[in-house]
């Protein structure tokens, strides 16, 4: 065993306190430097951290730069992602976007001035190539994004660069082509000469940018967009089925009034050998609601194409909102006891809607509520009822056009309601209802 000589414990002492000074040190070191690293953290956070993405990085960058440039402002809106662009329009307009503090007004100046010049700083950048070769998609993303704000007529040219291949050959991506045409919509809902370039530009397209600028046009609904759509009709057969489905698109919407050229363009398209095309025309004609083709769409529920036979079906329902079985024979027995009541009796039956006895015209009310080929010419002759002063001619008149579901009696029965209480309010409302339904339902 060791023998530990009374000469040596100061020794052992000395030693000992030596090595527990030095782990005393070392100790406060490690953890002086944590805290002064964890303090310098929490600084950075509270003063100078630099976001990493979505409007709040976008903010800090307008913020932080006296003379904020187009670039600086593209850089930050890629890093952003999608939402940094609508968060930074709406602080533009001088909304609120939750998380951020709004933009004074020398600061939406200054970023407004720097967003619209995003679209002449990447435009400018290697203008020889193609816009799908040599772009990122963010850029360009953040590009239609400005177009779709501020863009205007002359900005086309270069959206319709990325509706479909450009001379390489190459094609956009689908997020890409959705945005472009979101441009082109907001553009052509903004500025009026949009559609005069459009068709001026319009023959030099390739057939994919054709049918995305026939579908905006579509969304557009207009008798501009109508006038751009037709004119196109008859020109290239590749195009006529998206031209017949925008066609009924927009009469619907608009609910403008359909003229010859119109009626008469859908009408020969029933002749096609062609069953999409069929198809297109029998749901463009039930969009518009004419009853002048209704024996050419009964002559297709025959067809040997499944499709084309139930939509011609669909489109007879719609036009006549009545539910019969897709039978030509049922469906032609119909239509000619109509024609018939309509060139023989009809005209005698909707002049009792003059006569100053209530009940000669409720009479005639209720046998014009049965005959529904001709309810919007049927309806024609009942709106001026809803301003009888007998309130319960202007009820039952309400509740006829109830029944005939006329796109016509709107307007009339919205002026109606507004007008205020009476007897014929639930009435009215009700009508109104079933007028602006969508489609055919029994």
């Amino acid at each position: 065993m060791m023998r530990i000589s009374m000469t040596m414990i100061p020794v052992l002492k000395t030693s000992f306190a030596r090595g527990l000074a030095r782990a005393s040190v070392w100790t406060l070191g490690v953890l002086g430097y944590l805290c002064l690293t964890a303090f310098g953290v929490q600084l950075q956070t509270q003063e100078g951290e630099i976001p990493k993405g979505g409007i709040a990085r976008v903010v800090y960058e307008i913020q932080r730069v006296e003379n904020l440039e187009s670039g600086a402002l593209l850089d930050a809106l890629v890093v952003s992602g999608p939402n940094g662009l609508t968060g930074l329009v709406t602080l533009l307009e001088g909304g609120e976007v939750k998380g951020v503090e709004p933009l004074d007004t020398q600061l939406r100046r200054t970023a407004r001035e720097a967003l619209t010049g995003i679209p002449r700083l990447i435009q400018a950048r290697n203008p020889s190539m193609s816009p799908t070769q040599h772009r990122q998609e963010a850029e360009t993303r953040v590009m239609l994004g400005v177009f779709k704000v501020f863009g205007s007529a002359p900005d086309l040219v270069e959206i319709l660069g990325y509706l479909g291949p450009d001379k390489s050959e190459q094609s956009p991506t689908a997020v890409i082509k959705a945005s472009a045409e979101a441009s082109l919509v907001a553009i052509l809902k903004r500025d009026r000469r949009a559609m005069g370039v459009l068709k001026s530009i319009f023959p030099g397209l390739r057939l994919e940018s054709k049918e995305a600028v026939l579908r905006a046009v579509g969304s557009y609904p207009s008798e501009d967009s109508l006038s751009f759509l037709l004119s196109q009709s008859g020109r290239e057969a590749e195009l006529t089925s998206i031209i017949l489905s925008q066609v009924g698109r927009v009469i619907e919407v608009t609910g403008a009034e359909v003229d010859g050229h119109a009626l008469n363009y859908l009408q020969q398209e029933l002749t096609s050998q062609d069953p999409r095309i069929l198809r297109e025309a029998c749901q463009a004609l039930g969009r518009i609601e004419s009853n002048e083709v209704v024996g050419d769409l009964i002559r297709l529920l025959d067809h040997s194409d499944p499709v084309v036979a139930s939509t011609a079906h669909w489109a007879l329902e719609h036009i006549t909102a009545t539910r019969i079985s897709p039978s030509s024979h049922r469906w032609h027995r119909w239509w000619s006891k109509e024609q018939a009541w309509w060139n023989s009796e009809a005209a005698g039956v909707m002049a009792a809607l003059s006569d100053s006895n209530p009940g000669a015209v409720g009479a005639g009310l209720r046998e014009l509520s049965g005959h529904m080929l001709y309810r919007h010419e049927i309806a024609k002759q009942i709106i001026p009822l809803l301003k009888d002063l007998n309130p319960g001619v202007v009820s039952q008149a309400c509740s006829v056009l109830q029944v005939l579901r006329s796109k016509l009696a709107i307007q009339p029965l919205e002026s109606l309601i507004e007008r205020g209480e009476g007897p014929s309010l639930e009435h009215a409302k009700a009508a109104l209802k079933s007028c602006r339904q969508k489609g055919f339902s029994s």
